[in-house]
């Protein structure tokens, strides 16, 4: 492992959007599925999005 780039590992994550960190209105989950890798500080990592 090097110390000096980020290590990103797959897992589950949480997220929750709303007004209040206390009661928000929306909240959901999705996983990450793949091997641990090393980042480096040229790499972009950008997830398209869209809302309808």
């Amino acid at each position: 492992m090097s110390n000096t780039a980020p290590w990103h590992e797959p897992g589950w994550f949480t997220v929750a959007i709303g007004h209040s960190s206390a009661d928000p209105p929306l909240t959901g989950r999705f996983r990450i599925t793949g091997s641990t890798r090393a980042t480096g500080g040229e790499r972009v990592m950008t997830t398209p999005a869209r809302l309808d």
